[in-house]
């Protein structure tokens, strides 16, 4: 089940070249305010809370990394984005991946930390 965008929320800041940011258990996008800060005079930041967590705590939760990934292509649909670089940390690193895998078309360059190619 894919989420309507208007109803999941996101921080999206600047202007330029799109980085996602995608954030770790049990936090939300405000663990990214210092990059977003950092990038934004140079980038478009989108850092966007997945489903079940902070400002999207009212959703759903996602049910597996794919469909966080897919709900990540759709907000990039939303936005008008074609290709982004993604950041993912922790469970947002799987999310990451599993967006590189399903949807390669879209990353435009992938940074994985803290984390690994298979969930816990």
């Amino acid at each position: 089940m894919l989420v309507p965008m208007s109803k999941l929320a996101f921080t999206e800041r600047g202007q330029g070249p799109a980085c996602l940011f995608v954030h770790a258990f049990p936090f939300d996008a405000r663990m990214w305010e210092p990059q977003i800060a950092a990038l934004a005079p140079s980038h478009r930041v989108i850092a966007p809370d997945l489903r079940g967590f902070g400002r999207s705590a009212n959703l759903p939760p996602g049910l597996s990394v794919d469909e966080h990934a897919d709900d990540l292509v759709e907000l990039l649909d939303h936005l008008g984005i074609e290709k982004a670089a993604v950041v993912g940390l922790s469970m947002g690193g799987y999310i990451a991946f599993a967006l590189l895998r399903r949807h390669p078309s879209r990353v435009r360059a992938l940074v994985l930390a803290d984390t690994k190619a298979k969930p816990d």
